[in-house]
């Protein structure tokens, strides 16, 4: 397997003037790297210190904040101005606080103190004294402490914060949390000037009593006002940021998500000449978290940092590189020239080292494998590998399962896609010769070759296939003569294949044939052993079948030998009858475990089961030791000898006591069904008779009869999920008024303690509402947009002997004129309640509205 001479040596020159000038390149671009990383690192401990000093800062006013929050709870809401002004003075906020514009108190104030509360600081000090603006609202917050007391803090006295949503939404964030609340961003009414700045305020609740109550509810009623702090931005962050003698930042602070309207401060030069603004190299955004409140901060670097960076030292270091390496690479061009000639010489040997290799490796695999599949493709890969084809493939015939023949293939050098669209080979001119093992092919330009596109219907090689024009073919026949394939290798180029390919794959294909014959023996050896296995497999997998549907159903076997009268069962079988199988094994024993009414129908359906009047089924009871009766199902089949006479009887037990038991319980359910049936239809006919006596026409029959009957089924369906225990008062109650509620206003008021009822007093109520509602619909309180009806009950006696006294009060409908007659609604009422349940109704015609009142034992 000769090797093509070393070509890409030559270009190992070029290859190291590209690679030194990439080098060059990689360590400019690294210098570039190490440079920007550390001009990075100085930006982020810039970015670092100034978000220190912001969050700092900003928690020292907060800690200011709760000192006066301490003041106020230590001298328990007694704090007057001059206290105040002294607590402030103390702090030196412009001193040693610079950025707060100052610290103060609002008071809470209700509507009914507020009066007092304005007279009272007009006399403590500030004469025209005003709570603003003033609209009505359930509670005022005023501003009464405002220090240092200078002319933007004068203009915000009085002022009731707790009117402009953005503060109010702090504000009630501190006073139902307990904790400091930051505002979003306002503008303060300190802003009395043209030069405004954005602003925002931090709140700390102070309660009466001293202490933060333990729920929200607490809090709220023991709020007494808030200690805070109101802040210009554009003053807070040029104290924070020492007046702007910062140069490597430019920064963006908004509260909240960045946009125009939560800026809240910004450095750094603005645009100008409506050019957009400058692309900074770096840029960093962090939030910070402002009681409660998240600020977002956008960092970039300044003119003044980038320009201070080395990275112009860059070009230099590019050049130097570039010279270095084409010095290198014109004395490496030198050096190649004289290696290559070297080289030449050693390649033969080496080459035909590597083919002793192969065929000493292939030989020695495909000697010890019995896999046809695997040996086929090792001797294909071997081929490939010898020959330098692009691919190679091994078409051979077997035989399946079924003595079908087919054909299959292994490939080498090609995904098996390549080929898997295309139909087999067949024996064409140009393969004929390998399938038949008349001479190996070889040929150096297959397309040129005269047996090449002779037959239909590609004419030639067809669309898609991979490109051939080397072509080697060689067909291997096993020990007896028989063809059993045949191997064939392509290449793309021309004159690929030598005549020393031919040997190598000669004795390749030799080696295939003895390792195919092999593992053919070895394959028919292990279907013989396979077809054993299944047969026994099957066997006890019907053993294992037999067993497990015993198990499943429970069933006992039995057996009975009829010459020796002797009898074998299975665990499960004494198990079902309650006593040892030993004890079973005697006809006696057998005869006394079972009932002796059943005793005698059992023994003659084994008698005529014996003489093969019928098959042996019988159900029957045993009387078990422990003194249980159960009930039990045999079968059994009687196997004869040749004369008809019975041997053996072979049979199965199952245990039916919990059948019977259902099939008792079924006969129960349909008595009962049967029962509560006849009494539905007599309580229907009962009903439609009334209603047909008091009617007046066929319409009002149907109506008053179809209303009447859908109660019925609507307390019959809860009684039916309760299966007809009882049912829950209340659902009896929603399900009767459930059809006249309207979505938008209940007009039902219905109250009292859920209670159990009977399913006659259950039927009786829901009848009565029925009614009643139907009568209010009509004529009372639910004929108009207005009227209301209460439906109330208690429980009253006894424990032993308690009662239900129910009402049903209509309100706010037309006036009620007592009825000349009484009508069948109200017979059924009072019939169903004092002949059915012992109990009594009463219907009063009030002007305001009907009233019923119903009393009846719950017992």
């Amino acid at each position: 397997m000769l090797q093509q001479p070393r070509r890409w040596r030559m270009l190992i020159p070029l290859a190291t003037l590209l690679g030194g000038a990439v080098v060059s390149m990689l360590v400019a671009a690294s210098l570039w790297s190490v440079i920007d990383a550390r001009d990075r690192i100085s930006f982020e401990r810039r970015v670092d210190q100034t978000q220190d000093a912001i969050r700092d800062r900003l928690d020292t006013y907060i800690t200011l904040l709760r000192a006066g929050a301490g003041l106020f709870n230590a001298n328990r809401l007694e704090v007057d101005r001059e206290a105040f002004r002294a607590f402030a003075a103390g702090l030196r906020l412009n001193k040693d606080y610079p950025g707060i514009q100052g610290i103060g108190f609002s008071a809470r104030v209700l509507p009914d103190q507020r009066e007092a509360f304005v007279r009272a600081q007009r006399e403590g000090g500030v004469p025209g004294f005003r709570i603003w603006p003033d609209h009505p609202r359930s509670e005022f917050h005023s501003i009464i402490y405002l220090e240092p007391l200078d002319s933007r803090n004068e203009a915000a006295i009085g002022f009731d914060m707790f009117t402009e949503a953005t503060r109010r939404a702090a504000m009630e964030r501190a006073r139902d949390t307990g904790q400091p609340a930051a505002s979003g961003r306002v503008e303060l009414v300190q802003e009395i000037d043209e030069a405004k700045q954005a602003g925002f305020l931090l709140y700390v609740p102070v309660y009466r009593g001293g202490e933060t109550p333990k729920t929200t509810s607490e809090r709220q009623a023991m709020l007494a006002g808030f200690v805070y702090s109101p802040f210009r931005a554009g003053d807070l962050f040029t104290a924070i940021l020492q007046g702007g003698r910062n140069p490597g930042l430019e920064l963006q602070v908004f509260e909240g998500e960045p946009s125009p309207q939560n800026l809240l401060h910004r450095s750094g030069p603005r645009e100008t000449g409506g050019q957009g603004e400058r692309a900074a190299r770096y840029t960093e955004t962090r939030t910070l978290d402002v009681a409660g409140r998240q600020w977002t901060i956008a960092y970039r670097s300044s003119q003044q940092l980038e320009m201070s960076s080395n990275l112009s030292l860059i070009p230099l270091f590019l050049a130097g590189g570039l010279l270095a390496t084409i010095l290198v690479s014109a004395v490496l061009w030198a050096e190649v020239k004289a290696r290559s000639a070297a080289d030449r010489t050693s390649r033969e040997a080496q080459d035909r080292a590597l083919e002793l290799s192969v065929l000493n490796r292939t030989g020695a695999a495909i000697a010890a494998e019995l896999d046809l599949e695997r040996i086929v493709q090792l001797v294909t890969d071997a081929g490939v590998e010898l020959t330098g084809a692009q691919f190679g493939a091994f078409f051979y015939n077997v035989v399946n399962a079924q003595g079908e023949a087919y054909t299959l293939y292994t490939l080498s050098g090609v995904e098996r896609e390549s080929f898997s669209r295309f139909p087999m080979p067949r024996a064409t001119a140009v393969f004929h010769p390998t399938f038949v093992g008349e001479s190996i092919i070889r040929s150096d330009d297959i397309l040129q070759d005269p047996r090449y596109g002779k037959n239909e219907p590609y004419k030639g090689m067809p669309e898609g296939h991979l490109p051939v024009r080397s072509y080697l073919a060689v067909p291997v026949a096993s020990r007896t003569g028989e063809i059993l394939g045949g191997l064939f290798f392509g290449h793309p180029e021309p004159g690929r294949f030598r005549p020393e390919h031919e040997s190598l794959l000669v004795g390749i294909a030799g080696q295939a044939a003895v390792a195919i014959d092999n593992a053919r023996l070895f394959q028919n050896a292990q279907r013989e052993l396979e077809e054993r296995r299944r047969a026994q497999e099957g066997l006890r997998e019907g053993e294992e079948r037999l067993r497990l549907a015993l198990e499943a159903g429970r069933l006992g076997t039995w057996e009975l030998d009829i010459p020796s009268n002797r009898r074998l069962l299975s665990s499960r079988s004494a198990e079902i009858f309650g006593v040892s199988a030993e004890e079973l094994l005697e006809r006696e024993a057998w005869q006394a475990v079972i009932h002796p009414d059943d005793r005698d129908r059992v023994n003659e359906a084994f008698r005529q089961a014996l003489e093969g009047g019928a098959s042996y089924r019988a159900e029957f009871r045993v009387l078990a030791r422990d003194g249980r009766e159960r009930w039990v199902s045999s079968q059994a089949i009687v196997h004869r000898d040749e004369a008809g006479a019975p041997q053996r009887v072979v049979g199965i037990h199952q245990d039916i006591t919990e059948r019977k038991r259902w099939e008792e319980h079924q006969m129960l359910l349909i008595n009962e069904l049967n029962h509560r049936v006849k009494n539905t239809l007599a309580t229907v006919q009962s009903i439609a008779g009334q209603t047909l006596r008091s009617a007046s026409s066929m319409e009002q029959v149907r109506e008053d009869l179809e209303g009447r009957l859908f109660a019925l089924s609507r307390v019959h369906n809860v009684l039916t999920r309760e299966s007809w225990e009882g049912a829950s008062l209340r659902e009896v109650v929603e399900q009767a008024v459930e059809p006249y509620r309207r979505s938008d206003d209940d007009r039902f008021h219905v109250a009292g303690e859920d209670v159990r009822l009977s399913p006659r007093m259950a039927l009786a109520i829901a009848l009565a509402l029925q009614e009643l509602t139907t009568n209010a619909v009509k004529y009372g309180a639910l004929s108009n947009a207005t009227g209301m009806v209460r439906i109330t009950w208690r429980i009253s006696g006894a424990p032993t002997r308690r009662r239900l006294v129910l009402r049903w009060e209509e309100a706010g409908g037309p006036a009620v004129d007592p009825p000349r007659r009484r009508g069948f609604g109200s017979r059924l009422i009072e019939r169903s309640f004092a002949m059915e349940l012992g109990g009594q109704a009463t219907i009063e015609f009030l002007p305001e509205g009907v009233r019923c009142t119903v009393d009846a034992p719950l017992a």
